[in-house]
């Protein structure tokens, strides 16, 4: 930082070294500081006044030695003073020298713990324990598709479940509308019954959240489709030809729940044509289309791994033939 380096003679004929940042006018202000009877000998302009300070004081006390008064008072002559004032106005300090170059050789390295499986022979490391890679191991071996004794890949099981799994027209809609208590808010019914279906039913499952595509049943076909068309096929046909009519005959809530659906998006509980291109729009820029989106997607993240893989089997979807 810019300053001023100054040497002050005092009445007893000290020397005082020291620094300041404050403007340089006719005087610097913080000489005004010291006793009426010292005199200025040298004030000069610094780019880094800390930095030549520091080499100032160093020198000084290498050619005159300590003072009693602190480590900025020298006994010596005003020339020499001045002298090395200007040896150090431009004053850099040199580099640190570079870390010393060390022989990989000689650098110890740290064993890994590491253990076999017995039956396929894949290893399992740990950086410092060995009872954290046998933990590793048996977790391995108590997989629910273990290993198959061989050194390839690893196979899932490939075992249906459930003879079929229902299309999204033919949903078990039993105790939905029990499962609506008076807590939940309007916002969250959608997600609310598609987790309350989805868990009854598994008819849609996410295999990889990393790819935008959503299995569920057609029929008996098996579509894949974005999540954004998934959520206006769930709303088309669960929430409004198969829940909607159920909520009206039996939720106590369906006509305060219409309304504020109303109050949202304007349309309420309607169908959405794939060609009515400004409802869906407008649609999508509300608060129950990005509440029932958000939800929807959640829930079906969240679905354990060998859950969303055992689905996919349920559905005659093709699986990988290794994990």
């Amino acid at each position: 930082m810019p300053g001023y380096i100054y040497l002050i003679m005092m009445a007893d004929g000290v020397y005082k070294v020291g620094r300041t940042h404050q403007d340089y006018g006719p005087h610097l202000k913080r000489l005004k500081a010291y006793p009426g009877d010292s005199i200025i000998v040298t004030v000069q302009k610094v780019l880094d006044g800390g930095v030549v300070e520091k080499e100032v004081l160093r020198r000084c006390r290498d050619a005159f030695g300590d003072h009693p008064r602190g480590h900025e008072y020298f006994n010596g002559t005003e020339r020499e003073f001045i002298k090395i004032i200007y040896e150090c106005i431009d004053f850099v300090p040199p580099p640190p020298p570079p870390p010393p170059v060390r022989d990989p050789q000689s650098v110890p390295c740290n064993e890994v713990a590491m253990v076999n499986c017995p039956k396929c022979h894949r290893t399992f490391t740990h950086a410092k324990y060995l009872s954290k890679a046998n933990e590793h191991l048996q977790r391995h071996l108590n997989r629910a598709n273990p290993c198959d004794d061989s050194t390839g890949s690893f196979k899932f099981e490939r075992k249906k479940t459930r003879d079929t799994v229902p299309s999204i027209d033919t949903l078990d809609l039993t105790g939905l509308v029990e499962s609506l208590d008076n807590e939940l808010q309007f916002h969250q019914v959608t997600g609310h019954i598609f987790k309350v279906l989805n868990d009854r039913n598994c008819f849609a499952v996410w295999p990889n959240t990393k790819m935008y595509e959503i299995y569920f049943m057609d029929g008996d076909v098996l579509r894949y489709v974005t999540p954004t068309v998934f959520i206006f096929e769930f709303w088309n046909r669960v929430m409004i030809d198969q829940v909607k009519p159920l909520l009206a005959d039996r939720w106590y809530r369906y006509n305060d729940y219409t309304e504020w659906i109303v109050g949202k998006s304007y349309h309420g509980m309607k169908k959405y044509d794939s060609t009515e291109v400004s409802y869906i729009n407008s649609l999508m820029r509300t608060e129950v289309y990005t509440d029932m989106k958000n939800a929807i997607l959640n829930h079906l993240k969240t679905v354990p791994r060998g859950e969303r893989f055992q689905t996919r089997v349920n559905m005659s979807a093709e699986v990988p033939e290794s994990s």
